[in-house]
């Protein structure tokens, strides 16, 4: 699995092109196509789907976990990052709607946030404690001149742990 996360990274970093569409967003074929970085304290990795009581929770077998390896935590300011590039080709000049579920049980000393950007525009929603499911949606107006959008969960904390699945893009009329 590190070997094709790694082959993935050097395939984008020599100009391999982007995809166009958003893939994986179910987290049904691991972390493919999603890159990681942060604090060696942190791990992000996809865990099973335990099914919960809430009809509103994913459907897929795979979620995205972002956690602390320890249980002393991660020093103040560590952060990590799950984000996935496309091209930004076939969305020039409209605005897009992004959303994920996402759920956050302990948020004590832990925030998470769902980001887009593209070109010089950017967009967030914080993501609140929850033992539930939530959909977060944000909207992104992609500038004319964009090469990539980038889509992804920022974590920053001390301790706590973030669960996301059901990625989705959809062009806003």
């Amino acid at each position: 699995m590190l070997a094709l996360l790694l082959i993935l990274i050097a395939a984008q970093a020599q100009g391999a092109p982007l995809p166009e569409r958003l893939a994986n967003g179910g987290f049904e074929r691991s972390l493919e196509g999603w890159s990681i970085a942060g604090h060696h304290g942190l791990r992000a990795d996809v865990a099973p789907n335990v099914r919960w009581s809430s009809d509103r929770g994913p459907q897929g077998r795979h979620i995205l976990n972002v956690g602390w390896r320890a249980r002393s935590g991660a020093p103040p300011g560590a952060e990590m990052r799950v984000t996935t590039r496309i091209s930004a080709r076939l969305h020039r000049g409209r605005r897009l709607r992004i959303s994920a579920l996402t759920r956050a049980p302990d948020f004590a000393h832990h925030t998470s946030r769902l980001i887009a950007n593209a070109g010089a525009e950017a967009s967030v929603a914080s993501i609140g404690a929850s033992a539930t499911w939530r959909r977060h949606d944000l909207v992104l107006l992609v500038p004319r001149d964009a090469t990539f959008i980038e889509i992804g969960f920022v974590t920053r904390g001390t301790a706590g742990e973030l669960d996301a699945d059901d990625v989705r893009l959809e062009v806003l009329r």
